[in-house]
């Protein structure tokens, strides 16, 4: 799925400015005694403290993750 330039700028505001949430607490299968975390922008769910959260295909957060590192 590729995403339009609206969204791309929404995930680099929240990234840049802390400006909405990239991420929700989603209640696991197993009573809501633990939860793993969804991208609001592709709909992927993982552990947010994992090495890596596996993102849908092009999903603008880890481009632009990757990318504000490179900047800075």
């Amino acid at each position: 799925m590729d995403y339009d330039a609206e969204t791309i700028r929404k995930v680099r505001a929240a990234l840049t400015q802390s400006v909405g949430l990239l991420y929700r607490m989603m209640p696991t299968d197993d009573g809501g005694e633990s939860y793993e975390m969804q991208c609001t922008i592709c709909g992927a769910l993982g552990n947010i403290l994992a090495k890596e959260f596996v993102h849908g295909d092009n999903c603008p957060v880890p481009i632009e993750e990757a990318r504000l590192r490179a900047v800075k």
